[in-house]
């Protein structure tokens, strides 16, 4: 389980100091180069997870010298804002029942999908 690494920059290094003998860090605030130095020298961390958006904000010589160190760096995809209502697993449901024949409407109403987001997904394929 990684511990999270969160804060202000004094906070973030306050608990690298504490927690010196993990081995997986979440990332969840803008780390300076200061923050990764820390990391490297005070502690055990083999992998750190973070955000798309903050992987962007980290420059790609610090991303060198973590493979460098020996350090495994995983990025992950956080979806932003509305959350959705149907799941992909159900637009491709009726993408499927709808192009192998079954009436429009008939597939719309056994999916629970409005006609608006059928053709927006099947534009959208």
């Amino acid at each position: 389980m990684a511990w999270t690494l969160s804060g202000s920059r004094e906070k973030m290094l306050h608990g690298i100091a504490r927690r010196g003998d993990e081995h997986e860090v979440s990332i969840k605030t803008k780390p300076s180069k200061k923050i990764f130095l820390h990391l490297l020298d005070r502690t055990r961390v083999k992998k750190i997870i973070m955000s798309h958006g903050i992987a962007r904000t980290v420059p790609h010589s610090v991303f060198k010298g973590l493979r460098h160190a020996g350090v495994e760096v995983k990025i992950i995809r956080l979806h932003a804002g509305r959350p959705r209502v149907h799941d992909d697993a159900k637009r491709e449901k009726l993408l499927s029942a709808a192009a192998k024949g079954m009436p429009l409407d008939a597939a719309l109403k056994k999916f629970g999908v409005s006609r608006r987001s059928y053709f927006y997904w099947k534009r959208k394929k």
